[in-house]
This record gives C-alpha cells, structure tokens and sequence, in this order.
C-alpha cells in the first residue's frame, strides 16, 4: 500500500452482501410470473434514483415479495469478520446504488448500520454509480477522504472511483463478472482484487 488510507467505501450488494445481482436474480425469480425482465430492469433504473416511488416499483408484484427475498441475503465471505476487524480502526462507508425501502430491510437483515460513518444510497442521493455526481458527492460529504479505498463487484464502478483518486478493490464475484465481460470491461485491472473480504486486512496492513 502506497499511500495510508484514510477511509473506507464498500458497495453493498456483491461486497457487503453475497450476491450483486440481487435485483435481476432472487427477486426477478420471484415475480417473473407476473412482468417482464425489461420491465423490472427499467423500473429499477428509475427507482434507484428516486425517478419513481417503491410503490410504483413494486406494482403488481407478489404480496409479501420483500420478506421472501431477504431470506435469501447472505453476507459475501469475510465481510463480517473484516467489519468487526475495520471498525474503530478506519472510518467505514457504504456507497450503493439501490431502491427505497428495500435498501433499509436489506441494511437491517445484515445488522450492519452501526459499523458505519454513512450511508450512501443512490435513492436518497438521487444520484448513481457510475456517473460522475456520485462520486463528487461523496467527496463533498465526507470533507476530502482520500486516499480512501473504494470497493465495488462492478467494474464499470471502480473506473470512475479511481478517475476521482480512490484506490480500487474489485470483489471478483462471477456473477457480475458474466455480465461486465459482455460490456468488455473484463479488462480493466483495479489496483487489487479479492474474493474474500478479510484479504483487505493484507492490503491495509
């Protein structure tokens, strides 16, 4: 490590969560009875950002659809052994792109809100990773963090977080990965990859 970070960002889902795709995978299985995959991927582009409410998100959705899918959400390896390990040591934030009301229940299944400074959330920011006003806002809100490491499953995340001087750890989740090497950014090297989030104490030490 070059340079002493000072703080820490992780990505919720594929990185503090198991799965990246958590949106388009568990809960579409859940409600591809009832709308179309196009349809689901467009409402949740316009959720993310508060474009629409969660009650227009969920329309026509199976009741009870929430509590089914947060029985399936796991933590990624490590990611609670390395929370326990960070906190008090460096100040830790998330930073996700996710939807009203699904991002607090998920938040609150893990139990992880007290191990962090903030919380970033694109809805409530009305702002998304990867545009450029995401990472700007963090900055502006957390007085200049940097050096900071910035941890994301999506590539596409990670270019823009080290355009604005974050050190980026990509979590080399297959999922992700599958649908990230179709818009060719397989390629791309972050500063480290892991698959297991207690690899970051390596790195930070």
């Amino acid at each position: 490590m070059k340079r002493k970070i000072k703080n820490i960002f992780l990505d919720f889902e594929g990185v503090i969560s198991h799965n990246g795709q958590f949106i388009h995978t568990t809960i579409y299985d859940l409600i591809k009875n009832k709308i179309t995959y196009e349809e689901v991927n467009e409402r949740y582009s316009k959720a993310r950002v508060s474009d629409i409410t969660f009650e227009e998100f969920e329309k026509d959705f199976p009741k009870g659809w929430v509590k089914k899918a947060l029985k399936k959400l796991i933590f990624h390896k490590g990611t609670k052994e390395f929370l326990d390990w960070a906190k008090g040591k460096y100040p830790l934030f998330v930073a996700s792109n996710n939807i009203p009301v699904l991002c607090e229940e998920e938040l609150d299944k893990l139990n992880v809100k007290n191990y962090f400074d903030k919380i970033f959330i694109s809805c409530y920011m009305k702002k998304r990773k990867p545009n450029d006003d995401f990472f700007e806002h963090l900055i502006k809100e957390c007085n200049n963090p940097l050096p900071a490491l910035f941890i994301d499953d999506a590539k596409r995340n990670l270019i823009i977080a080290k355009k604005f001087g974050f050190t980026t750890v990509w979590i080399n989740n297959s999922k992700t990965e599958l649908i990230e090497d179709k818009r060719n950014l397989f390629n791309y090297k972050p500063d480290y990859e892991i698959t297991d989030l207690m690899e970051l104490k390596k790195i930070l030490e």
